[in-house]
């Protein structure tokens, strides 16, 4: 019975990021994150939006039209974009009079601008008094909507004095550098014939930061009252520019050292501190130089310029083994060794290990070539060595019957093999002798087929064989003389092949036809006595038979003792 296999939608979580601005301004873009990545080839349509207005405040950021395709499920996690107050600086412009005279428009200065269709409501106040003195000039009814926040700078109305108001003029230079002259401006004009002595100063110090210029020994003669509004010297940082020089090395060495060069020079004393870094890895690839901790100190500004540390494939050199088969026998399996490993690497670091082809032929001897290819690696160029398949060839089998292929039931022949150095006769009747050699002794009491295995110098073997055709021509010899002494000669009687007819029977006359002995599956051992005793000398007679419709032999024998 089948099944089904259901793809399911891929849940893809959206978060917005949160988001915000002051009154007035462009609304931020809208941003997101998502969680797992998508598909390759797929992607958002739509975008987020938020809910409506510009006062101070909170406003939920909505999904919008922000979709995928309908092989995901979109769940959206929201965020706000906060709509922060303006915050605007009122200035409260100085003022000054001499005793009696109508006070001036109490007047102030803002940053920044207020957003198109806002405006200030009521006005600056003073301190009341009419005496010379210094009076506060106070933010009175001076006021912005709800989607502001008024920062205040006072200032003072003086009745008095004829007032001089000297300004110093903001100065900068660069970290190193000597000062700028420190210059002012003043109003009202002087009276015709004074004018100012001394000189404006500025606080010690030559690191980068602000300093303050003082009024110093500038000074007018007692008729004048002088106001002196500050400035400051800045110091600037010094722009140095950081070049790293570009590096490289092979995948499993030890980095170089990450060098650089810099422009301008350093203001004499000052000194780098801190070294560069790279990206992380240590396959081949390219991997970013980075600024790392360089820093020459808080008096410059660093520009870097990058640069890339560069990994080169190591050189792994991969040689075929060499193998060795004999003809017609399947291919061994190709094996490779490998020289170039770094890193601890091992084959398994391969993302493909080289396989090795041949063109040999398997039934065909002689030398081929193995051939190493098809590796593949991030992290190593191949360099392949090729190695050398020999194909033996197989022995050339002969065997040879010393008495022919056809010979008597009950012979004895050597079948003598060549071709090889080493031979193995498979077991099969009629096996005398010889069987793990060259030669092999038999004496088969049938038509028997006779197979060697013949191995050569080089290890590689070949089946050969031969039929020896047995002919049952009763072959048969009986000796005619039994001499029963015990010298080992004639002791018993021997029927000379009788073991290849196991179903015959012996029979044994003397003169008078009466049987003296009687034997079926007769084994040679007959000597000369009937029931325990010795039978005297003299010529008896024999029948054989070799089984039912098989020969009928007859013959003498005659019994000597005593010599």
């Amino acid at each position: 019975m089948g099944a089904d296999l259901t793809i399911d939608k891929k849940t893809v979580t959206v978060t917005a990021a949160a988001k915000s601005k002051t009154y007035g301004d462009a609304d931020p873009v809208l941003t997101y994150t998502f969680a797992p990545a998508l598909v390759t080839g797929d992607s958002f349509t739509g975008a987020l939006t938020r809910a409506v207005g510009e006062n101070v405040g909170t406003y939920p950021i909505n999904q919008g039209t922000l979709a995928l395709n309908a092989n995901y499920t979109l769940t959206y996690v929201g965020a706000d974009l906060t709509i922060d107050k303006k915050t605007v600086t009122v200035t409260a412009a100085v003022k000054s009079k001499t005793y009696g005279d109508a006070d001036p428009a109490l007047t102030y200065t803002f940053a920044p601008a207020l957003v198109a269709g806002d405006s200030f409501t009521g006005a600056l106040t003073r301190a009341v008094g009419e005496n010379v003195g210094t009076y506060p000039i106070n933010q009175g009814t001076l006021a912005l909507n709800s989607n502001y926040t008024i920062t205040y700078v006072g200032a003072d109305l003086t009745i008095g004095k004829k007032t001089v108001t000297v300004t110093a003029a903001a100065k900068s230079k660069t970290y190193g550098d000597a000062d700028p002259a420190l210059t002012y401006t003043f109003a009202p004009a002087l009276v015709t014939g004074d004018s100012f002595t001394g000189a404006l100063t500025r606080t010690v110090g030559e690191n980068v930061g602000t300093y303050p210029i003082n009024q110093g020994t500038l000074a007018l003669n007692s008729n004048y009252t002088l106001t002196y509004v500050a400035a400051d010297l800045t110091i600037g940082k010094k722009t140095v520019t950081v070049t790293a020089a570009a590096k490289s090395k092979t995948y499993g060495d030890a980095d170089p050292a990450l060098t650089y060069t810099f422009a301008p020079a350093l203001v004499t004393g000052d000194s780098f501190t801190g070294s560069l870094t790279r990206a992380a890895g240590e396959n081949a690839g390219t991997y970013a130089i980075n600024q790392g901790t360089v820093s020459a100190g808080t008096n410059y500004n660093i520009t870097y310029v990058g640069a890339n540390l560069t990994i080169n494939k190591a050189l792994l050199t991969v040689t075929a083994s060499n193998a060795v088969m004999c003809q017609s026998d399947g291919f061994p399996t190709f094996a490779v060794t490998y020289s170039g490993f770094k890193a601890g690497d091992t084959e398994n670091a391969l993302s493909t290990k080289p396989s090795v082809s041949t063109t040999a032929n398997r039934n065909v001897a002689g030398t081929y070539a193995l051939v190493p290819a098809g590796g593949v690696s991030n992290n190593y160029s191949f360099v392949y060595v090729n190695g050398t398949l020999t194909i033996n060839s197989l022995p050339a089998v002969s065997i040879v019957s010393n008495k022919g292929t056809d010979i008597s039931k009950g012979e004895t022949a050597a079948l003598t093999a060549s071709g090889g150095t080493g031979y193995s006769w498979s077991t099969a009747g009629g096996i005398i002798s010889g069987q793990n050699t060259a030669t092999l002794t038999v004496r088969p009491a049938q038509t028997t087929t006779y197979t060697v295995r013949v191995t050569n110098a080089s290890g590689c073997s070949s089946i050969g064989s031969v039929t020896i055709n047995v002919a049952e021509d009763y072959k048969l010899v009986a000796t005619n003389i039994l001499t029963p002494n015990g010298d080992g000669v004639n002791d018993t009687w021997i029927v000379q092949n009788i073991d290849m007819y196991p179903v015959n029977e012996v029979r044994i006359f003397d003169r008078n036809g009466r049987e003296m002995y009687n034997k079926k599956g007769y084994d040679n051992s007959w000597n000369g006595t009937i029931g325990g005793n010795e039978l005297a000398e003299g010529t008896y007679y024999y029948i054989i038979t070799y089984g039912p419709d098989k020969l009928v032999q007859k013959g003498f024998i005659t019994i000597i003792r005593n010599r």
